[in-house]
């Protein structure tokens, strides 16, 4: 069997997707994909440091990261990490932007800071935040190990990230209502009451 000349499995996907989308749309998806390929794995750009190692240009970063997302259309907030006097993370609200319920300031900023330290554990850092943290917020924080929040204009501290479980409605453990399905498939009139419990464990996510 002759070679089979380099980078052939990548022209025979192309051709295919010619094929069935069109020229326009293969070049579409191209920079869709590169684009994501290249935040995935090429290293992020190097931050560049406040004048001033200090909580007030901290917090100055954070509203201009606020701005940032902002003028890009996003939710007015921002949010950085710092370790040993140096921001290791930042991030505005991406929330409007990508499409991501998740993606805020904080949870961004977070990500950030995993993503250049190589870790997820960001044990002797601290997040600076425009706006206190919302119960997913602090509940990562609290799972990254960040050891204090400081939000606002006024620099509140709120102290070291709580872990917060979701409220529930009632007290005692949730009651869920089903309908039990009967032998021939069918609904029963009337429905039957199931007592589930939710337990959570601290070392499990």
């Amino acid at each position: 069997m002759g070679k089979r000349r380099s980078g052939s499995r990548a022209e025979d996907r192309r051709m295919f997707l010619k094929s069935v989308m069109g020229v326009g749309a293969v070049l579409t998806l191209g920079k869709i994909l590169s684009a994501g390929s290249s935040e995935a794995n090429g290293p992020p750009p190097p931050i560049t440091q406040p004048a001033q190692a200090d909580s007030k240009h901290f917090m100055e970063r954070a509203m201009k990261m606020r701005r940032l997302a902002v003028a890009s259309g996003d939710q007015g907030f921002g949010a950085i990490i710092v370790k040993g006097g140096e921001i290791v993370g930042q991030a505005p609200s991406r929330v409007i932007v990508r499409h991501d319920p998740t993606a805020h300031g904080e949870m961004e900023a977070i990500r950030d800071a995993g993503r250049r330290l190589g870790t997820g554990d960001l044990s002797g850092c601290v997040i600076y935040t425009t706006a206190r943290p919302c119960r997913m917020c602090e509940t990562a924080g609290y799972w990254a190990n960040l050891a204090r929040v400081y939000y606002g204009s006024e620099m509140t501290d709120a102290g070291p990230p709580r872990y917060s479980p979701c409220p529930s409605r009632r007290k005692g453990p949730p009651r869920l209502s089903v309908y039990a399905v009967s032998a021939t498939m069918g609904l029963r009139s009337s429905p039957r009451r199931l007592t589930t419990q939710r337990t959570v464990s601290p070392g499990l996510r």
